[in-house]
C-alpha cells in the first residue's frame, strides 16, 4: 500500500493506492494475459487502464494484491 496525492485545483487529499493483477483474454483469439499494476487509486482505475493500454483484450478478473501476497 502507498499514497498519492490528488490536486483537483480547489482539493489537495492525499489517497491510498493498491497493485493490482488484471487478467485479460483476447478476442476471437486464445491468448490470455496478466498486468500487474500499482499506485492504482481503485480497482475500477485498475480496469480502465488494463483495457485502454491492451485493446482488442477482454476483462476476465481484477484482484487485489498484498504484502501477505509475497510473504515465505
Amino acid at each position: 500500500m502507498t499514497h498519492t496525492y490528488i490536486d483537483t485545483g480547489i482539493v489537495h487529499r492525499k489517497v491510498r493506492t493498491w497493485s493490482y493483477i488484471v487478467i485479460l483474454t483476447e478476442k476471437g483469439g486464445s491468448n490470455v494475459k496478466h498486468v500487474v499494476l500499482h499506485g492504482q487509486t481503485s480497482m475500477d482505475e485498475a480496469r480502465r487502464t488494463a483495457l485502454e493500454d491492451n485493446t482488442g483484450y477482454r476483462l476476465k478478473a481484477v484482484i487485489p494484491l498484498t504484502e501477505r501476497d509475497f510473504e515465505p
